[in-house]
C-alpha cells in the first residue's frame, strides 16, 4: 500500500508541475502578444521611406519634406516630429590617399516620426497613388533607384508579415499588406479579406 500510495503521490505532483508549467507557457505568450500590440500602438505615427541615397551631412528631414512635395503632398517642417537613418551606415570609407571608390551596399531607411496620424496616413496613400516614385523623379543625385513608403512595424510584426507573404507566395494568393500594425492578405480581387 505504501508503494502504491507513493507512486500516486509522484504522478500527481509530476502532473501538477506539468500544469503549472502550462499555465505559465500560455501566460507568457499572452504578455508577449500584448507587449507586441502596445510596441505597434507607439508606432501610430510612423512611417520608413526606403531607396532614399544618402549623402554625408544630409538633414533627413528636408529629404523626407522633397519627397512628400513631389508626391503632391505639402507639409510643413513642423509636421515632422523626427527623421532619422536607422540602422549601421552601409557604406565603407577608404582613405582619401588610396585612389579607391567608396562603396556601398545601399542607402539605409530613414525613419520618420509625423505629429499626427492624420499627416501619415495621407503621406501614406499618396506614397499608394504614386507607387512607381524612384529618386530620379525626385531629383536627387545617385544611381537611380525605387522609394518605399510603409507603415513602421515592431520587429515581430516585420517577421510575421515576411512569413505571411511567403506563405501567401506558395499559395498563390495576390494580396498582403500592413494597415494599422495589423496584416491582412486576400486571395485575389473582390474575395473577402482575412486578418492574420
Amino acid at each position: 500500500m505504501n508503494c502504491r500510495v507513493t507512486k500516486l503521490e509522484k504522478l500527481y505532483e509530476e502532473r501538477l508541475i506539468k500544469c503549472d508549467t502550462k499555465i505559465l507557457e500560455d501566460t507568457i505568450s499572452e504578455f508577449r502578444v500584448q507587449l507586441n500590440e502596445r510596441d505597434q500602438d507607439l508606432l501610430v505615427n510612423d512611417l520608413e521611406i526606403l531607396g532614399l541615397p544618402e549623402q554625408k551631412g544630409q538633414n533627413p528631414i528636408n529629404t523626407v519634406v522633397l519627397c512628400a512635395k513631389k508626391m503632391g503632398l505639402d507639409i510643413d517642417h513642423r509636421e515632422i516630429v523626427h527623421a532619422e537613418r536607422a540602422g549601421i551606415l552601409r557604406t565603407s570609407y577608404y582613405n582619401n590617399n588610396s585612389a579607391q571608390k567608396l562603396m556601398s551596399t545601399g542607402p539605409r531607411k530613414i525613419v520618420v516620426r509625423m505629429s499626427r496620424r492624420a499627416v501619415r496616413d495621407e503621406f501614406l496613400r499618396c506614397a499608394r497613388v504614386r507607387r512607381n516614385i524612384t529618386s530620379d523623379s525626385l531629383g536627387l543625385s545617385g544611381d537611380p533607384c525605387r522609394i518605399y513608403i510603409n507603415e513602421r512595424l515592431t520587429p515581430v510584426n516585420r517577421k510575421l508579415i515576411g512569413k505571411t507573404r511567403e506563405a501567401a507566395k506558395m499559395a498563390s494568393w495576390s494580396y498582403t499588406w500592413p494597415k494599422g500594425g495589423q496584416i491582412f492578405v486576400r486571395r485575389e480581387h473582390g474575395k473577402p479579406v482575412t486578418r492574420i
